[in-house]
């Protein structure tokens, strides 16, 4: 058995292994040998190899990995993935099963393009879809952008930095008057007449009234599509962007399924090679710290503040038993008195109750089965907090619960609130101040903003460097418009503190 099986031997999955083999793991990296940039004659942007064949640096790669002993190459195609209670399975296409401990999905994405005559033979030679990767060695000649949806317009916009650009609309996408304004400012050309062929030594697009139009290279945001079934087999959760679903990772390159991490363009909305060897380094060294911390634990990968302050403490374990553990303890009820909390906010029929960082609904559930006639919004930025809430919902018959997704950074609400509940919520977040004032505008006139979380020298709760003084939170309200109306006592370990909008 592997420390670690990496699927995908480029750039990313590379990356992942270097970590691990200088931590001295035992890894097998199984590769396919299809790189997403094969098809590029030079890879442009990566710091220290600008402008070096894509093969060149890959094949240069391998050679270093595969100077350490613990690390083995196995080529071929991995078809399916299994996880056991401690370990995981790979399947080859050969019928060979590999097992490791751990596992890093670098499996990549394949790009779907648009079925015109004579544009993927000239995909990664003067058809684009990064003007970052390709842009510069176009030398300001003539662009194009090929309209594959709405995400275009944005490209559209972009390119004119590299050269002046004609946009094709093709028939997929139809701007409005207030984007056609955009266009012009940016001197854009728009062609709205559909593309039969692209032709020529470079790209020379021809349309269909017979026109053509010689570029130097034409961009188009190319639709994407997991290149490996791996990551849905797992049960991993997708989430969407404008070019198709990526694996969902926390900050720690960790999946929704605990032991199982994913890196590269496989895992990003959109990607280069940096960006890919710079996931691939956080998978490798979150898998390693995991086989020594244990499963969804990453010990020591806070966050950083890049604000001015110091940074929020996150928890990156995953699987909703793990967090029905640690939120659900009966043992908790003895030091957070839900009860007494729930009989001092105050609630009236009617009123909004918003749970911020709901997590498995400790509050919000009692809070709607306390009172049938409050709108509880349960909100979390965990998708599987919000799954399990909304069974929970369904289960408990509780109609007056809403789960939603909130964004960590710009939280949004789906109606005014009358009062904000962020119990142990704060010293998770890094811009207090910033996510305080933007959560302000889904708060009624007359809101009030509860919070509760750990004191300075309380013998539980996040590590002492991460926690919040009950002073600091007066301040930070009082700087997003709040101030304080009660301050409550009876909780042991925990300030409880409940402010009005100044």
């Amino acid at each position: 058995m592997y420390d670690v099986i990496i699927v995908g031997g480029s750039y990313a999955g590379m990356a992942a292994a270097l970590q691990l083999a200088r931590a001295r793991r035992t890894v097998c990296v199984i590769d396919a040998g299809q790189r997403r940039n094969r098809f590029a004659s030079a890879s442009h942007g990566l710091l220290g190899q600008d402008g070096a064949a894509p093969s060149e640096i890959a094949g240069n790669a391998k050679a270093q990995l595969l100077r350490y002993p613990t690390v083995t190459w196995h080529d071929g195609t991995a078809i399916r993935a299994e996880k056991d209670e401690d370990s995981f399975t790979v399947h080859m296409e050969q019928e060979e099963a590999i097992v490791a401990r751990r596992l890093v999905l670098a499996t990549g994405v394949t790009d779907e393009l648009p079925a015109i005559p004579g544009l993927s033979e000239r995909w990664g030679q003067s058809v684009f879809h990064c003007p970052y990767c390709h842009g510069y060695e176009l030398d300001r000649g003539p662009l194009g952008v090929l309209a594959t949806g709405d995400a275009s317009l944005h490209q559209a916009l972009l390119i004119p930095e590299w050269g002046p650009t004609t946009f094709f609309t093709n028939g997929v996408f139809t701007p409005t008057d207030d984007q056609r304004k955009q266009l012009y400012a940016r001197g854009v050309t728009l062609e709205q007449e559909r593309v039969m062929a692209i032709t020529g030594e470079r790209a020379t697009v021809q349309l269909q009234d017979g026109r053509s139009v010689a570029l130097a290279g034409l961009f188009l945001a190319s639709k994407i599509c997991a290149a490996s079934p791996l990551a849905a087999q797992l049960g991993c959760a997708f989430a969407d962007s404008p070019l198709g679903p990526y694996i969902q990772t926390d900050e720690a390159q960790e999946t929704s399924v605990t032991g199982v991490f994913a890196c590269g363009d496989a895992a990003r909305a959109a990607g280069n090679v940096t960006f890919a060897i710079a996931g691939g380094a956080m998978a490798g060294i979150s898998a390693h710290r995991s086989l020594i911390f244990g499963k969804g634990v990453q010990h020591g990968l806070h966050t950083q503040a890049t604000h001015g302050h110091r940074a929020g403490h996150h928890h990156v374990f995953r699987g909703i038993e793990q967090w029905l553990k640690a939120l659900e303890n009966p043992e908790r009820d003895k030091s957070q008195h839900p009860e007494e909390v729930i009989a001092n906010l105050g609630l009236q029929p009617d009123d909004v109750v918003a749970d911020i960082g709901a997590g498995t609904g400790y509050f919000a559930i009692r809070i709607a089965e306390a009172h049938p006639q409050v709108r509880v919004v349960a909100a979390d930025a965990q998708p599987e907090m919000i799954d399990y809430l909304t069974s929970q919902s369904k289960e408990r018959n509780l109609a007056n619960l809403e789960p939603i997704t909130i964004d960590p950074v710009r939280p949004e609400l789906p109606v005014q609130a009358n009062l904000a509940l962020l119990v142990n919520t704060l010293h998770h977040i890094d811009d207090r101040v910033a996510y305080l004032t933007h959560l302000n505008k889904s708060m009624a006139p007359g809101a009030r903003i509860a919070v509760i979380d750990y004191t300075i020298e309380a013998p539980e709760g996040p590590p002492a460097d991460h926690r919040i003084s009950a002073e600091v939170v007066c301040n930070e309200l009082k700087q997003a418009g709040y101030v304080l109306d009660l301050e409550l006592t009876f909780l042991p370990n925990q300030y409880f503190l409940i402010f009005k909008r100044a």
